[in-house]
């Protein structure tokens, strides 16, 4: 299985909590977590690929998929698995209809302080999500990704605003088109070069 679930940097014992006043999660758990998670952020990584989405998901700085130590990142910037990893599956899941659309992904802002804010300024509720994002994960994809637009981490293009011609003209309909016969053509060139 790999230990890239694994957090060298820390003690089993260290803990923080991951959603703003929540339960301190241990270390342990969060790896334990994040272990059960692997499978979904594979796949989810394998279709941001495919569908040209790749480039536009940050961690960071850093594209998603040249980040190599996924859960010291994680961890360090409190950001819970499960959160991160439903985060990641819908959008994946929905990679191909997003892609045209979206300028970037930002995942860091799925981190605590970020909710902290967002729950503040009320851009989302805590019953959309749950203090152990369980209830995030029951929501339904247009739920979903809407939480993620309000959170910041889906960051959409903006529509270029098409200007209202002054004088509109207005369009003669077109006369129907005639089938010629070739011979007719051979005619009409004819006729044409006789003119000049």
């Amino acid at each position: 299985m790999g230990t890239s679930h694994i957090v060298w940097k820390h003690r089993l014992s260290a803990g923080k909590p991951f959603f703003p006043g929540g339960y301190k999660f241990r270390l342990r758990d969060f790896q334990d977590a994040l272990r059960k998670q692997q499978g979904k952020i594979r796949i989810s990584k394998q279709l941001i690929q495919r569908y040209g989405l790749a480039p536009k998901v940050k961690l960071g700085t850093n594209p998603l998929l040249s980040v190599r130590d996924l859960a010291t990142y994680l961890y360090d910037n409190t950001i819970h698995p499960r959160f991160f990893a439903e985060a990641l599956h819908v959008i994946a899941s929905k990679a191909k209809r997003l892609e045209p659309h979206l300028s970037s992904i930002q995942l860091r802002k799925l981190r605590r302080d970020n909710l902290a804010t967002a729950l503040g300024t009320g851009a989302i509720d805590q019953d959309d999500i749950g203090r152990s994002f369980q209830l995030f994960c029951q929501q339904p994809v247009s739920k979903k990704l809407y939480i993620l637009q309000k959170l910041g981490v889906l960051v959409f293009q903006k529509e270029p605003k098409i200007a209202k011609p002054e004088n509109p003209r207005v369009l003669e309909p077109r006369p129907p088109i005639k089938k010629i016969d070739p011979k007719q053509l051979d005619l009409l060139d004819k006729l044409d070069s006789k003119k000049s």
